[in-house]
């Protein structure tokens, strides 16, 4: 949240239409708030209520992608800046609540050291167990 923030940051200011690029892509870089979300309601919701809270988690995001372009279109026309503006406010005032008030979820006995080996995306594979039924031929 705190990566979409400053995106919106820069592309409030962007002096020509390759910096708004150059947001989107950070913006792409930054962007795993699903997931997180999710594996997060995966971690701390007892099995019985996790689908319930999927659920919410869901809806939640739905009302955001209906509201949001809604809302961005309403203060657009005050300023064309302002929907950045307001979007990098919303967006690093949700990173300042998760650092803050979020607890973490992995138990302090399995948590690791940060690895780069690790954080590479194909290099993780690696700790994935195996699985027969997806090998080769199988399917």
């Amino acid at each position: 949240m705190a990566g979409r923030g400053l995106d919106y940051i820069l592309m409030a200011v962007a002096p020509n239409l390759i910096w708004l690029f150059v947001g989107r892509v950070i913006s792409g870089i930054t962007a795993a708030s699903f997931g997180t979300a999710y594996a997060y309601i995966a971690d701390v919701t007892e099995p019985e209520k996790r689908a319930q809270n999927f659920g919410v988690v869901g809806a939640a995001f739905g009302v955001g992608f209906v509201l949001g372009p809604a809302l961005g279109g309403i203060l657009g026309a005050y300023d064309p800046r302002l929907p950045f503006w307001v979007a990098a406010g919303f967006s690093l005032a949700n990173a300042a609540y998760g650092y803050l008030f979020v607890p973490e979820s992995l138990p302090p006995e399995r948590r690791m050291a940060f690895s780069l080996a690790r954080a590479n995306p194909v290099g993780s594979l690696r700790l994935a167990p195996p699985a027969r039924a997806l090998g080769p031929g199988r399917g």
